[in-house]
């Protein structure tokens, strides 16, 4: 079984366990707003397609991007600490951008610009501890792992940053990067949850072999109930 795998299997029977002692079950919906991608390539250069000569392109590829990820959220509550299960919706319509180089010779390069937008649903299992037991804003860290599926992907190619010029039917970082496959990620969160609201940081990077370590940051906010759909405490604890 691959690490991953197990890292999920752990965390659902972890989930099942904690279920007879939930306190309460609470649902609610996550807006995230903004999104910064990060990427880590090994090699400074691309030979995408098999072709002999290939591209110049610095090891860290920042872009803070405008994008949108609505979810669905079913939480178990505990005093200090509770669980997180999210299905969610996430789409980059103007794609985030990298740079990179084609070598002309004699210390000159041509520049290069991919755009690379895409679609894709995310499930994923996460448990959150907080850090500090009262008030009304009570900040939490959260760990979870999840499974994302690419809906569609678009990569579009330029000449220049404002996308005038395009190369069209063409594919540089698409077959490097391979984001249009299925893959398991892990994600961190640290934010600040209230009895209604919370707002929060969340850092989620591609587990597994690859020759590209691709991770987003996020940016977003959660909304839920706070009496409980459903109540096991009187239940269970008589």
């Amino acid at each position: 079984m691959r690490q991953d795998k197990k890292i999920v299997v752990l965390l659902s029977l972890l989930f099942f366990i904690q279920v007879l002692y939930a306190q309460r079950w609470n649902a609610g919906i996550n807006y995230d707003l903004f999104s910064t991608h990060i990427s880590t390539f090994a090699s400074g250069v691309l030979a995408p397609d098999n072709q002999k000569a290939g591209y110049y392109i610095d090891h860290l590829q920042i872009s803070p991007r405008l994008a949108f990820c609505l979810g669905g959220n079913l939480r178990m509550d505990h005093p200090r600490y509770f669980w997180n299960f999210r299905l969610a919706y996430t789409t980059v319509p103007l794609g985030f951008m990298y740079h990179y180089r084609y070598p002309l010779g004699e210390g000159t390069s041509e520049s290069f610009y991919s755009r690379l937008a895409y679609n894709q649903m995310e499930f994923a299992l996460s448990l959150a501890y907080y850090l500090r037991a009262g008030g009304k804003f009570r900040p939490f860290f959260e760990w979870g792992a999840g499974e994302a599926f690419p809906l569609s992907f678009r990569e579009t190619v330029s000449y220049d940053k404002t996308f005038v010029r395009l190369w069209p039917e063409r594919n540089i970082l698409g077959n490097v990067m391979n984001i249009s496959d299925p893959f398991p990620f892990i994600s961190f969160a640290y934010g600040y949850r209230s009895n209604h609201i919370s707002i929060y940081l969340r850092y989620m990077f591609r587990n597994g072999s690859y020759q590209v370590f691709h991770s987003v940051l996020w940016l977003g906010m959660s909304i839920f109930t706070n009496d409980g759909i459903f109540v096991f405490r009187d239940r269970f604890r008589k």
